[in-house]
């Protein structure tokens, strides 16, 4: 940590937080001015309503102050000994943002690794402390193939590191979930419509309200279309979202909840991505992202379906059940153009892969069981019960890989689509974890709380060829993740904490190619490893501004592919250790601020590879810093601008760290302006994203180098029928 230390004092990080604070007369909070402050420190019960009504307002500067932390529940963020930042639904909205991108970019713990319209496969990617987080949908897993539509979020959350405890076998980087937007008693009519992308029209919808006179039975529908042009030439996009949830109140302390997504997401010519031999090649300077280097007729294609339920009862004073389940089926396919550069003038070569279309199919749910009783001093709230997932998926390898010819980053030129020969479906998979977990949340006197727990995580998986019915892997094995939190409250406004939890990383599966080069084992499954994280962290509110802050300690084992026998196997250990910072709220009753900053040191240690040992892994950035200021212009009521901006530091291109993407800063510029016209309230909102048009690499993962998005402008207009 002396290194880190030495960065953030060599940077100026830590004095200008403090000269900032100091400029603006920030203040501690009285109890008054803490929301969900109070003098004493509640455990509280699961609340059960028919409705869910979720903080974050720009009235109050974005602010949230609870958040799902998996079996434990709806909590107090002050009161959950984990970083989590939530993004609400009215930051989204007022950002202009349409994707998954946009709605982070002022959330500076998360690194989102892609930029719009220029992903060659449509996957969501995303590093969180330098690691791949888990995606989810109202607390539960969701096999997320493509950058999810915003316009049915009520919020994002992000938990920020290991989650063992929380959700069993899963990924060290912490968990994204999308909370969809609830029905409410209240009748909502609203439209909305625009431009983005420079090319893209959508027209959204939002309908709730009470179907009962007596405001039992609640339904939200929200339905998006949206197709067109985007800024790069050649590229079309099309997607399409319908969301229907309805809860139920089947008598005091007991509701029944019902959802249905529909998701529809096709881009042609789809944008090529480019790796290279890090040894021999450097990494050139990004050339016009808006330029289509790979083939108009490249395309990616998801079709999405989800169904499932939840039941929440209040059992006597005492208990509290809580159950959910949800099933998807989606549909991926892909004709896939992957440029490999041969020099340092800008020529590659250009293959094209034609992939079988592949159905997955996911069954997530839980199952639990809240206790709130007190021993002696001690006030608990126990949680037990069952968490789990089956995934299955009946896909093929690709039907062939066809070289196109050479080109050059100043000459691309455009190929007739080959014939190929698809192999159909070969291949069966099933991946499934089951989880028993118990925690106790425990209360003493008004300063003092522990959380204590552990997961009893049990995975397995089986893959089969459809053709022979021969089984070609099979893994099973058990893992017990325990964790210890102890929380300190000195004052209403102030909470410390530190968290010590272990987990176990999903098995991983070794990819078919990796920076341009075909894995020799490709498919086959890695056992899973385990993993441990150490936190400390202090959560704040100071006037009308929440300040977290957080030291983690995160190590867990590194897999790579050995450039001896090009297979994907173990090697050694990675430690990622850092400092997260983040604020949310008002400077004055004007200016609002969302932002803050990572800085992280990652390694690889006791590899058997030493040219990777003490090296930073593949395209994990040493710091991240975010932005964004909004001013709600005096005496023009309802008028606001807003500013923002975005940083991401060097990031290595190879674990050797033979290159590096360079450092970039993205800035932003927005207007918003609401009336009421005819009874009905409008709001106008242009923003302006990169307004230098800055040419970067947005990253470089195993699919290549990410083009980063130009200059865009988003105009929405949205009516309150």
């Amino acid at each position: 940590m002396v290194r880190l230390r030495a960065r953030l004092m060599q940077h100026g990080v830590v004095p200008c937080l403090l000269c900032g604070l100091s400029l603006v007369g920030v203040q501690p909070a009285s109890a008054e001015d803490a929301p969900g402050s109070s003098a004493t420190i509640e455990l509280q019960k699961v609340r059960v309503n028919a409705t869910t009504n979720y903080d974050g307002a720009a009235a109050d500067g974005y602010r949230a102050s609870t958040a799902s932390v998996g079996p434990l529940g709806s909590l107090d963020v002050k009161d959950a000994p984990y970083s989590i930042t939530v993004t609400s639904g009215e930051l989204i909205e007022n950002a202009n943002a349409h994707n998954l991108v946009e709605s982070l970019e002022t959330n500076p713990t998360v690194y989102v690794r892609q930029s719009p319209f220029s992903d060659a496969s449509g996957a969501t990617d995303a590093l969180i402390r330098g690691f791949k987080p888990q995606f989810l949908r109202d607390g539960l897993y969701v096999n997320s193939r493509n950058m999810p539509s915003v316009e049915n979020l009520e919020r994002i959350e992000v938990i920020n590191g290991q989650s063992g405890f929380l959700y069993g076998y899963t990924l060290p980087g912490g968990m994204i979930n999308y909370v969809t937007k609830e029905p409410t008693a209240t009748a909502i009519y609203s439209v909305k419509l625009g431009e983005y992308g420079n090319g893209q029209r959508f027209l959204s919808g939002d309908v709730a309200g009470a179907l009962d006179d007596a405001k039992k039975l609640n339904v939200r529908l929200n339905a998006y279309g949206g197709n067109g042009d985007t800024y790069i030439d050649g590229q079309t996009f099309h997607n399409a979202l319908i969301s229907l949830k309805a809860n139920y109140a089947v008598f005091p302390g007991t509701v029944i909840k019902a959802h249905y997504y529909h998701n529809e997401y096709r881009e042609d010519g789809a944008q090529m991505q480019f790796t290279l031999d890090a040894s021999k090649i450097t990494v050139p300077k990004a050339p016009d992202p808006a330029t289509l280097y790979g083939q108009k007729w490249a395309f990616s294609r998801i079709v999405s379906n989800q169904v499932g339920g939840d039941v929440i009862s209040e059992i006597g004073s005492i208990f509290t059940w809580r159950s959910s389940f949800n099933y998807s089926k989606f549909n991926w396919g892909k004709a896939q153009i992957v440029g490999t550069l041969t020099d340092n003038l800008g020529n590659y070569t250009e293959k094209y892969t034609a992939y079988t279309p592949t159905n997955y199919f996911t069954y997530t749910g839980y199952s639990l069981l809240d206790a709130k009783f007190s021993t002696g001093p001690l006030d608990h709230v126990v949680t037990f019960g069952y968490w789990g997932r089956n995934e299955k998926y009946k896909g093929g390898a690709s039907a062939s890989v066809v070289t196109l010819g050479t080109f050059s980053l100043s000459a691309p030129s455009d190929v007739v689509q080959p014939t190929v020969t698809s192999f159909g479906n070969t291949n069966s998979a099933g991946w499934y974890y089951n989880n028993i977990v118990l925690g106790d949340r425990v209360a003493l006197g008004e300063e003092w709380s522990f959380i204590l727990g552990a997961n009893l995580a049990h995975y397995s998986t089986r893959t089969t060829n459809l053709t022979t019915g021969a089984v070609s892997s099979k893994y099973t094995q058990s893992h017990l993740s325990p964790t210890a939190s102890v929380l300190y409250r000195p004052t209403p406004w102030a909470t410390l904490y530190a968290t010590y939890i272990e987990g176990v990383e999903m098995a991983t599966v070794a990819p078919s190619t990796s920076n341009g080069v075909t894995v020799s084992n490709a498919g086959t499954v890695l056992p899973p490893t385990g993993s441990r994280q150490y936190e400390v962290g202090a959560k704040l509110t100071l006037w009308r501004i929440d300040l977290a802050a957080a030291l983690f300690y995160i190590n867990k084992s590194n897999a790579i592919v050995d450039n001896a026998d090009l297979a994907y196997k173990y090697n050694g250990r990675e430690t990622h250790r850092g400092i997260e910072l983040t604020a949310t709220g008002k400077l004055s009753d004007d200016l609002t601020v969302t932002g803050g900053f990572t800085v992280l040191d990652a390694y690889v240690s006791h590899a058997y590879d030493k040219l990777t040992e003490n090296k930073t892994p593949q395209d994990v950035p040493e710091s991240t810093v975010s932005a964004r200021l909004e001013y709600a212009v005096p005496y023009v009521s309802g008028f606001a601008l807003s500013g923002a901006a975005h940083y991401v530091g060097m990031r290595p291109v190879d674990n050797y760290d033979r290159g590096y993407l360079k450092d970039n800063a993205i800035f932003d510029l927005g207007a918003r302006y609401g009336f009421t016209a005819d009874g009905h309230d409008i709001s106008l909102n242009l923003n302006v994203t990169n307004i230098f048009d800055t040419y970067y690499w947005a990253s470089y993962s195993g699919s290549g180098l990410q083009f980063g998005a130009p200059r865009l402008v988003s105009f929405t207009v949205k009516s309150g029928l």
